[in-house]
């Protein structure tokens, strides 16, 4: 990921697609991505102000869910060995974890 964009590279093309977000809003400033198990899916999340966590399909660029939640934006997040959960740690003075 780079600023607001998530960069998926095709090494068989040497192409870059970029997904930027839902179609009704465009990513903001992503810091934190998580890979899932299955490497087909992976989490974005923002650095901003209500931030949320993109969840999108690798290989079509669709959006799956977006989870709110972060005050002050994501420092990090992690599927779960099964790909069942997905945990994140906030900006926020508390230091949220969801």
């Amino acid at each position: 990921f780079a600023a607001g964009l998530g960069i998926v590279y095709e090494p068989k093309s040497g192409r870059q697609k970029h997904y930027q977000g839902p179609s009704n809003r465009r990513l903001r400033e992503a810091n934190a991505m998580a890979m899932h198990p299955s490497g087909s899916i992976v989490a974005t999340a923002e650095r901003a102000f209500d931030a949320n966590i993109f969840i999108w399909d690798l290989s079509t660029l669709s959006t799956l869910r977006v989870l709110p939640g972060h005050k002050n934006g994501v420092s990090a997040m992690a599927f779960s060995k099964d790909g069942k959960r997905l945990v994140s740690a906030g900006m926020d003075p508390e230091k949220t974890v969801m």
